[in-house]
């Protein structure tokens, strides 16, 4: 075999073997494209929670099938920093914390549901049909999405 045949072989080879790979080697930015685009839908979930002050059956449907997606990416790219925690209590001081940050003034009572609590890296959307009972202990009851 020359040498100019050989080297079309061994050029050949290896294009065949990187085409191969090509989905491992585009996966990082892609994962990272996607994670992107699911903290988007979040903070536009907030917002529009936000602004129409409560969680509606909508914005309940937007969550579900944002926590889907965010399941779905994390097993497919097997990362874990943007993950969704199940149902947490906020407590009253991380709910007095969001209310004020939120400067919606004074709540009306002892234990008020506020739609959506921001503390650090966590976003905690109030589920669906949870309600706060006045002098329990945080009927609260919230999905976090942790971006870290």
């Amino acid at each position: 075999m020359t040498r100019s045949r050989m080297m079309v072989v061994v050029a050949s080879a290896m294009v065949t073997v990187m085409a191969g790979c090509a989905d491992r080697i585009a996966a990082p930015a892609s994962a990272d494209a996607e994670r992107s685009v699911l903290v988007r839908r979040a903070q536009e979930l907030k917002a529009s929670v936000l602004a129409t002050g409560s969680t509606t059956p909508a914005h309940a449907r937007r969550l579900e099938a944002l926590k889907a997606d965010v399941k779905a990416w994390q097993l497919r790219t097997g990362r874990t920093d943007l993950a969704f925690l199940e149902s947490r209590p906020v407590t009253e001081a991380e709910r007095l914390e969001s209310v004020s940050l939120q400067q919606r003034g004074s709540p009306s009572g002892p234990c008020v549901c506020v739609p959506v609590v921001v503390m650090g890296d966590l976003i905690c959307f109030l589920e669906a049909g949870s309600r706060c009972v006045p002098g329990s202990k945080g009927g609260c009851r919230y999905a976090c999405m942790v971006i870290s």
